[in-house]
């Protein structure tokens, strides 16, 4: 009888896993900016917008230094979440994302996490037109 238990638990964890292995990833859609991961956290973005000229040119030099391009998306509590760009299906006209620092985008691509950090492979994305509110 324990025999046939071990084997009928074995067979269902089995087919979890293989369910599991076997689920196919969503492409999901963000609407965002496209901020450096590392200048983002040198202002309260609810109070300061990201996008002066002292960004710019912190985004350059992280850029330089090898610091990653992130997507920042505004949650349903108000608060940002940084997903770290990475590439997908979308080819890139330079090197990495630095050329749509500071602009409105929408992006469709498919998301994991690791080391608490959160990734965005991008497979579309779209240049956004600034918002009445922003223009100057």
């Amino acid at each position: 009888m324990i025999k046939v238990l071990s084997v009928v638990l074995l067979a269902l964890v089995f087919s979890f896993y293989a369910t599991a292995q076997n689920k196919k990833v969503e492409p999901t859609k963000f609407i965002g900016q496209v901020v450096c991961s590392v200048c983002w956290d040198e202002a309260d973005r609810n109070i300061t917008p990201y996008g002066t000229q002292a960004d710019f040119q912190c985004a350059e030099e992280c850029d330089e230094n090898g610091v990653s391009q992130a997507l920042a998306v505004k949650n349903f509590s108000g608060e940002f979440v940084l997903y770290l760009l990475e590439d997908g299906k979308f080819k890139l006209s330079g090197k990495n994302w630095l050329a749509f620092i500071a602009k409105n985008v929408e992006i469709s691509g498919t998301l994991r996490e690791a080391d608490s950090k959160r990734f965005l492979a991008v497979d579309s994305l779209k240049v956004l037109p600034v918002p009445k509110e922003l223009k100057k």
